[in-house]
């Protein structure tokens, strides 16, 4: 049992919209807390919609071709990143995090991130 003392836990989760990403995180952090570990969700959607200004973002926004868009949506996939491994440095021992428009690029700094988290003690 070296989750929480010797290492931090980042459960991803990533698919299409709608499909319960959202709601299994809450069941796992829930169960993961009655365990007795200090567990956070992380929701990219929820720092997309304050970027957005409004509950729904407009089609434009998840158009693969609008720039700044995509410039938006990496932005949000960072902070809700940041504010992850900084739950995870503090006192936390697993987070979760679920996203509807992952790249290859945003695993790859999710990786690194979380691997630079367990390095530091």
């Amino acid at each position: 049992d070296v989750i929480g003392k010797e290492k931090k836990l980042v459960i991803g989760m990533c698919g299409l919209p709608a499909r319960g990403k959202t709601f299994i995180s809450k069941k796992l952090r829930r169960f993961l807390t009655w365990l007795g570990y200090n567990t956070k969700s992380f929701n990219i959607g929820n720092y997309r919609r304050s970027v957005c200004g409004t509950v729904e973002c407009s089609a434009d926004f998840f158009d693969p071709n609008n720039e700044f868009a995509k410039v938006q949506r990496e932005r949000c996939a960072e902070f809700a990143l940041w504010d992850l491994m900084s739950f995870l440095k503090e006192k936390g021992d697993i987070g979760t995090v679920s996203y509807t428009h992952l790249t290859l690029p945003t695993i790859y700094s999710v990786w690194i991130s979380a691997d630079a988290v367990s390095l530091q003690k």
